[in-house]
């Protein structure tokens, strides 16, 4: 009966280890040097030695799990098929011992297996790396021979941050005058852009694509299947430094977009952000495609020159200026924005589309949950929504428009900003002791950061880590008022969110 029990546990602590790992694969986007910095993080120390279930791993809200796809699926089933293989194994080398020796052999066996989890994990998604590899390069085929027969001017965004709201906001101004495909989402890789491509492109005479790497080369390849006719450059930030190592190597990454452009084509880089700048010059080398040959345009709203005027927010936090001698009211959340919609404007203009269209497609532009948005409760609390995802840039706007806004009382709930590497400590110390200046109470409910938070922020600042604590965040925002107003920085679990409706 004993040995009943004890293997009832295990299985129980096997169930739960391989659904948490199989979520980390799938959130890390199957990828072995994503995998490897997860693992060399807290968090990822953390998870590996996370042995058996916690309390929270028994409910819905606390068990973390992957999200149903046909990838995930193959990968479940030969991590059955291996681990079945290996405890068969195991029970019949087992039979040359004795009945009391047997048992320890299976137990010590099988706890094992139970430690190395992770690893069997990440041994099952290779034959589905094979496969996916296989398959992104017959989309990237079937793609390219698409974008070639029609030869569509393709208009590509990179950066650290931005590109998706870039993208949004100038497919929504060059539609006044042209038929315009874009990627949907935040789709940058070479699979995501390639499978749009074969499933929305209907011969647009306009292409935007966002340009995205986790690693130097990876841009020059998309941009070797997709070659742009215009680059925008929208910032350089502190992201994934873990996978880079160091900015440089960002900023020689993302001038692989310049360097692929053909001569005379035209590059605008956001004047605002001295990253850009570099990252442009990097690509205007020798060793580029143009020699350097190219129209480069900056986009600074901090001079006599700057295509806008009189930018402010209102008491709501949406941004207004002037453009071409007219008041544009936007429904853009914060001051960062009027970066993006300078960049807009200038390929607009370098593309002849009207003053007047420009107005009216930014003054009637509605931003989704790639952009920050506001909404208010049943119970009328305001939320100001910064989910989509976290980086160093965007998650100082949310923090000034914050304190912009008016509000008795003002409530973090945060993520942190995952593969930061070595710079993890520093930059999470710098928002908190940003944060700390505005908002009275944080709710974390991730990993990366959270010790440089309670440092700051100590008694003020609540975890998701056990059940309890889950319970004590449930318990708040099932008692929000109005007098409440709650930044969401950054991913959130889906527990959170149907309390913020």
């Amino acid at each position: 009966m004993k040995t009943l029990s004890i293997l009832a546990i295990f299985f129980t602590s096997f169930f739960i280890r391989a659904l948490r790992w199989l979520a980390v694969v799938q959130q890390k986007e199957y990828r072995i040097d994503r995998l490897i910095l997860f693992i060399k993080s807290d968090e990822g120390k953390k998870e590996l030695f996370r042995i058996f279930p916690q309390k929270k791993d028994f409910s819905r809200t606390g068990l973390k799990r992957p999200k149903i796809t046909s990838r995930i699926l193959i990968v479940t089933i030969i991590f059955i098929i291996l681990f079945s293989f290996l405890v068969t194994c195991l029970v019949v080398k087992s039979f040359v011992f004795g009945s009391l020796v047997f048992i320890l052999y299976i137990l010590l066996g099988l706890l094992i297996y139970l430690i190395i989890t992770p690893i069997l994990v990440m041994i099952s998604i290779l034959p589905t790396t094979l496969i996916a590899l296989f398959r992104v390069w017959l989309e990237l085929l079937s793609a390219k021979a698409k974008v070639k027969k029609i030869k569509p001017n393709i208009i590509g965004i990179t950066g650290s941050y931005g590109k998706t709201s870039t993208k949004l906001l100038l497919a929504t101004v060059l539609e006044k005058k042209y038929n315009v495909f874009k990627t949907p989402k935040s789709f940058n890789t070479k699979f995501s852009v390639a499978q749009s491509i074969n499933k929305g492109f209907k011969n647009q005479e306009i292409m935007i694509l966002e340009y995205g790497a986790y690693k130097k080369g990876e841009i020059k390849t998309l941009a070797s299947w997709f070659k742009p006719n215009m680059a925008i450059i929208t910032g350089l930030a502190k992201q994934h430094l873990g996978l880079f190592g160091n900015i440089e190597a960002i900023i020689e990454a993302k001038s692989e977009l310049v360097k692929s452009l053909a001569s005379g084509s035209v590059v605008i880089w956001n004047g605002n952000d001295k990253g850009a700048k570099r990252i442009c010059e990097k690509g205007i080398s020798e060793d580029s495609i143009s020699k350097g040959n190219l129209e480069i345009l900056e986009a600074k709203i901090d001079n006599k020159n700057s295509v806008t005027m009189k930018a402010h927010l209102n008491k709501v936090g949406k941004l207004q200026f002037v453009f071409a001698g007219q008041q544009v009211n936007t429904n853009l959340l914060g001051m960062h924005y009027l970066e993006i919609i300078v960049m807009v404007i200038l390929v607009a203009k370098k593309l002849e589309v009207s003053d007047k269209d420009i107005v009216e497609a930014i003054s009637k532009f509605v931003p989704d949950d790639k952009f920050i948005y506001s909404y208010s409760t049943k119970t009328g609390s305001l939320i100001i929504d910064d989910g989509g995802s976290s980086n160093l840039n965007g998650f100082v706007a949310a923090i000034n428009l914050a304190a912009h806004i008016k509000h008795p009382k003002k409530v973090l709930i945060t993520s942190g900003i995952v593969d930061l590497g070595n710079e993890s400590n520093s930059i999470h110390t710098e928002l908190a002791k940003k944060a700390f200046e505005i908002f009275d109470t944080v709710f974390y409910v991730g990993e990366s950061g959270i010790k440089q938070f309670q440092s700051v922020f100590k008694d003020r600042l609540f975890s998701a880590e056990s059940a309890s604590d889950q319970t004590r965040i449930i318990n708040f925002l099932l008692n929000l008022t109005y007098y409440e107003m709650i930044l969401i920085e950054g991913r959130i679990p889906g527990w959170i969110k149907k309390y913020l409706k």
